[in-house]
């Protein structure tokens, strides 16, 4: 469940902040290809398949970003203190709004599904 909610929430900052999600799309490329050193036959297939592609192009939907995405939001500096947990809570009503909307769309439909 966590990781759906984490994943609502790339989608809705791909859609609001490019900026942003790139960053946070160079954090996990940079986590996957150190994985990839470190013998991970997953993160080595997903960069290939990445760097296959005709044209690659960052996007939250890649298989390359689901399982690593959390390299970014957990980062944290000298002082233990995460480093870019401000940014996702500065992105401004427009953003909590929609984020709002599809975590509730989302939530609906689990309880949907549990309850009949």
């Amino acid at each position: 469940m966590l990781a759906e909610v984490r994943e609502l929430l790339v989608d809705v900052l791909f859609d609001f902040d490019r900026q942003l999600f790139s960053a946070w799309w160079d954090d996990a490329v940079a986590f996957v290809r150190a994985n990839a050193r470190q013998g991970s036959d997953l993160a080595a297939q997903c960069l290939r398949e990445y760097e296959e592609r005709p044209e690659p192009c960052p996007h939250p939907a890649h298989r390359l970003f689901r399982p690593s995405g959390y390299a970014n939001v957990s980062k944290r500096d000298e002082r233990d203190e995460f480093v870019h947990r401000d940014r996702f809570y500065s992105q401004g009503r427009e953003f909590s709004d929609e984020y709002a909307r599809r975590l509730k769309r989302h939530l609906c439909g689990l309880a949907g599904d549990l309850f009949g």
